[in-house]
């Protein structure tokens, strides 16, 4: 390889590094959106299994969601609404916690418009 060939690989490799590690921290941090919604819908639908149950309160309700989101790696403080427990009704869980970019997609959120993670759990209540 002659000297001006490592000269262009140098230039080359300052010019397309950046963009790779943007692309790469775009990647982590999606992924880390992605993961939240996981667990936030997995924690919203596991509230509505304990608010259908006839004998379980709303605290009770709420601390299973807040478990739910700690165990999965989530320790920002939720917003929890729980819809009214009648018999033979739909009951909602609705579970939503902040979210914010890491990387430099932080800069873009008013493009995506993403500060918080929410999901909705519907079930029947019991009798």
């Amino acid at each position: 390889m002659s000297r001006s060939e490592r000269g262009f690989a140098a230039v080359e490799t300052a010019l397309l590094l950046p963009v790779f590690i943007l692309l790469f921290m775009g990647v982590i941090d999606f992924g880390r959106l992605f993961w939240t919604q996981n667990t936030v819908t997995a924690a919203a639908e596991e509230g509505a299994r304990m608010a259908v149950l006839t004998d379980t309160s709303d605290d009770e309700v709420m601390q299973t969601v807040k478990d739910y989101l700690k165990n999965g790696g989530i320790e920002e403080p939720p917003t929890i609404e729980i819809g009214a427990r009648v018999p033979d009704q739909p009951v909602s869980v609705k579970v939503s916690v902040g979210f914010s970019f890491m990387t430099l997609l932080h800069s873009l959120t008013s493009l995506v418009d993403i500060d918080r993670v929410t999901s909705t759990a519907v079930m029947v209540h019991e009798r």
